[in-house]
């Protein structure tokens, strides 16, 4: 039994190792993410993405999200990522956390595990920070470099650190009538 799951960690760490690289396209990198349990729709990864803890098959990407270069997901507990939702090159996103310690260490072995929920048509710029138990409302946008450490209401622009509302965005129906 040993041997197996030894086994197991060696392919999954080469099927990581491959989706991340350059070598292959759009299509063979979300086949091979869906082998390390990243679930949803028609997905877009590009290279050199991360997906810290494959095993735990917790990623959900809605159709035509799109996930920019060296994209980080710490997946100890689940992240939620809606349809046609964009992630700059560099974003992070972080589900866990070690609670306050003492103060002869401060860093205790307690851990924080909260999901994360990021909505429907979202853009989050370059280099965005998501911290654990998040949820991002639909159609919002999250300026680069921002720290995303609260809630944000859907069809707003956030930005800064921490994130802060700047202002609110236009709604636009694309619903037709004839």
């Amino acid at each position: 039994m040993v041997r197996l799951s030894r086994l197991t960690m060696i392919i999954r760490s080469l099927i990581q190792s491959l989706s991340r690289s350059d070598l292959v396209n759009f299509e063979q990198r979300r086949w091979l993410y869906r082998r390390l349990g990243v679930s949803g729709g028609q997905f877009f990864i590009s290279p050199h993405c991360r997906i810290v803890y494959p095993r735990h098959q917790n990623i959900w990407l809605g159709d035509r999200s799109f996930l920019n270069q060296d994209c980080y997901l710490e997946n100890g507990e689940a992240i939620a990522i809606g349809q046609d939702t964009c992630l700059g090159p560099g974003v992070r996103i972080l589900t866990t956390s070690h609670t306050i310690g003492p103060s002869t260490r401060r860093v205790s072995n307690g851990c924080d595990r909260r999901p994360v929920k990021i909505g429907r048509g979202v853009w989050i710029g370059a280099g965005a920070i998501i911290l654990p138990g998040v949820t991002i409302g639909d159609g919002c946008v999250v300026g680069a470099g921002a720290v995303v450490a609260r809630d944000c209401d859907r069809d707003g622009l956030y930005v800064g650190v921490p994130a802060q509302l700047k202002r609110a965005l236009q709604i636009v129906d694309r619903t037709c009538s004839q």
